[in-house]
């Protein structure tokens, strides 16, 4: 083992405990306290969507691939994508200056949850 500073044994035991996943047990930036993003099946569009809120969709279903901007920084919202498979692709942060959210893996699943969260296709 490589020797290690007195507060590197800190920050060792920390992870230790804490336990390391691969994946956030919440979308970075969520308080602890909210609600879990829950994927409920929707209704299937009539076409895929250029600009959605708050619900769950389909990407290349409800909505359509590309890349969306809820323009400034908007509190409280928040998002969760899967891929078919369940693997998390993309949640927010609360370190991102503009929220973007890149659409590119087909079928794949998008949460989206907050008052005035509102995402539009960007050209």
């Amino acid at each position: 083992m490589v020797g290690i500073k007195a507060g590197g044994v800190g920050f060792l035991a920390v992870l230790m405990v804490s336990g390391c996943t691969a994946e956030p047990e919440s979308p970075a930036g969520a308080p602890a306290s909210e609600a879990p993003l829950v994927f409920v099946t929707p209704s299937p569009a009539a076409s895929p969507a250029q600009s959605f809120g708050p619900g769950s969709y389909l990407v290349g279903r409800d909505v359509e691939l590309g890349r969306y901007s809820a323009g400034d920084t908007v509190t409280r919202c928040r998002w969760l994508q899967r891929d078919s498979a369940g693997t998390f692709l993309d949640g927010n942060a609360a370190d991102r200056p503009t929220q973007v959210l890149t659409l590119s893996a087909e079928d794949s699943e998008l949460v989206v949850a907050g008052d005035g969260c509102s995402f539009t296709r960007m050209p």
